[in-house]
């Protein structure tokens, strides 16, 4: 069955607000007891519908029914090929869409050459990763310890994401791509990650 932007957007958006509200209407509880203090900000309150999308973990359900959305959109021919739409000298990663009430992101990146992406996280917030063509390499990164607000991270497991595969990244998860060769992938941001600040990461040897 196709799958258009707009289907797509309306069922994450579905999807989210029972993350945010819970099944009853009932918001669910806060990710602060996870974050470090040092690491908590304004923009982890979970005053809004927003707030709570953007900067929860997402439940067991909601990355399952997420993922089962993002894997059909990036199987369907018909979506990568009007929304992959990059063209030279643009950006790698396009927002396809933002919603204006719960603040999250459709996204697409399009690499025409390899890429290799260092170990990294989405600060307070979350992204789900979908391969829509080609091969990603991703690796995930263990926390050792913490020390003066850096993460000192080791490499914990390798895998190859092909097309349809999808990957959630909670909040606080570290993980870094591989891209040898062209690469189309689909991302749902909790919220823009261009407008969040990262943890500070770095690899043990």
């Amino acid at each position: 069955m196709t799958i258009t932007l707009e289907d797509l957007a309306r069922r994450l958006k579905d999807c989210l607000l029972i993350q945010a509200n819970g099944p009853d209407g009932d918001s669910i509880s806060s990710l602060d007891s996870v974050l470090p203090n040092s690491e908590k900000g304004p923009e982890t309150n979970h005053g809004t519908a927003a707030d709570k999308v953007a900067f929860q973990n997402l439940t067991a359900e909601s990355a399952g029914q997420i993922c089962s959305l993002i894997t059909q959109a990036c199987l369907d021919d018909d979506f990568v090929a009007s929304n992959f739409t990059r063209q030279s000298g643009d950006d790698v990663r396009q927002i396809l869409y933002q919603d204006p009430e719960l603040e999250f992101c459709i996204c697409s990146h399009v690499y025409d050459e390899p890429a290799i992406g260092k170990p990294h996280d989405h600060g307070p917030s979350w992204a789900v990763y979908g391969q829509a063509e080609g091969e990603t390499e991703m690796s995930d990164w263990a926390i050792v310890k913490q020390e003066q607000g850096t993460r000192f991270v080791r490499k914990s497991r390798t895998y190859t994401m092909v097309r349809g595969d999808t990957q959630v990244y909670n909040v606080g998860s570290v993980h870094a791509p591989v891209r040898e060769a062209s690469v189309k992938l689909l991302r749902v941001e909790g919220t823009n990650l261009d407008n969040i600040t990262r943890s500070t990461v770095k690899p043990l040897d």
